[in-house]
């Protein structure tokens, strides 16, 4: 088994080096805010390896094959994503956005090279998460171990103010560069939007999971944004209370009624769900979203998240300027129950 890569911040690694000959006692609670002491520096950074040690089996790359459609602008390039598996049984967690619907075939490289196959099972638009089934028995073949897991955490286990550990294979798997971890802090928790952390997080982490400094999986990242202090993982309290509907494969679309797509001149309709808040305005696939509430659209996990909090406000009614062909219209979506 190779070694395991993890940054740390400067101040946490320098301190802690510096204090290697000290013994002070290990304290038990850093979650009272800044450290405060040497002790809890060296103690966080145990932690922070103990977590990378466990857990790094764990933590997988994805790839995602290119999906031909007839019609050219719904097709989708191939991809990369990581994700982290949560049972024995090769059961494993990863971002909607990643995996992108039930019933495709995968490929998965764990971290030690070790490539295997996995089936996607549930999506859920709405919380960005998604669920996979490896394929076959443990790594090893029959009779051999299960599938290297991590545990779920608890509800409520990570809060506001609380260190975590976020792991990925930012930039898709690399044998020469092993399994990465970012320490951070939650900075902000809301309920379906999930945890905004200062992790640094890039292109390939979306669907990998944070840590608690127990080692338990309290999140999965969801969105990669342009500053460390817009990512945002996904919550497990949240994703546990749409376990069920993963499991059985269902998808469940965002509360627009909509799949999103990137496009060059705003967000595009991958599809439309019947019924939907998107649907009962008229909305139709192949749109191409310009404007949200008089603000631009660029960005696309920006605008899903902005559809959730419009959706969850006191008065759900969005305001789009919309591109269909040549012919730009605006349209006002009441939510209601899009879900």
């Amino acid at each position: 088994m190779r070694p395991f890569a993890f940054l740390l911040l400067a101040g946490v690694a320098a301190c802690a080096g510096a204090a290697s000959g000290d013994a002070e006692e290990r304290p038990g609670d850093l979650s009272q805010g800044a450290p405060r002491d040497v002790a809890e520096l060296r103690e966080i950074q145990r932690r922070v390896k103990a977590v990378v040690v466990a857990a790094g089996p764990a933590t997988v790359s994805l790839r995602i094959p290119a999906d031909i459609r007839a019609d050219p602008s719904q097709s989708r390039p191939p991809g990369s994503g990581s994700a982290v598996i949560v049972t024995p049984e090769g059961l494993g967690l990863t971002a909607a956005h990643v995996i992108d619907y039930p019933g495709r075939d995968i490929r998965v490289v764990l971290a030690d090279g070790t490539r295997a196959i996995a089936r996607t099972l549930g999506v859920d638009h709405r919380l960005d998460v998604g669920l996979i089934q490896l394929v076959g028995p443990g790594p090893e073949g029959p009779g051999g171990p299960p599938w290297p897991h991590a545990p779920r955490a608890k509800p409520g286990q990570a809060g506001h103010g609380d260190w975590v550990v976020a792991l990925g294979h930012p930039g898709g798997f690399d044998p020469a560069r092993p399994v990465t971890a970012r320490l951070g802090r939650v900075i902000r928790l809301r309920p379906v939007v999930g945890f905004q952390t200062d992790c640094a997080l890039f292109g390939g982490d979306s669907g990998g999971p944070l840590f608690d400094l127990s080692g338990a999986v309290v999140g999965i990242h969801t969105r990669i944004g342009r500053t460390a202090r817009t990512n945002v993982s996904a919550s497990m309290q949240d994703i546990d209370a749409a376990w069920g509907g993963l499991l059985d494969g269902l998808r469940v679309w965002e509360v627009f009624g909509a799949v999103l797509a990137p496009h060059r001149k705003g967000v595009r309709l991958h599809a439309v769900e019947e019924g939907g808040a998107a649907a009962r305005a008229g909305l139709v696939a192949g749109d191409v979203l310009q404007s949200l509430n008089g603000i631009d659209v660029s960005d696309l996990y920006a605008t899903g998240r902005a559809l959730v909090f419009i959706a969850e406000s006191e008065v759900p009614t969005a305001q789009i300027v919309l591109q269909r062909g040549d012919e730009q219209r605006a349209l006002e979506v009441p939510f209601g129950n899009a879900r």
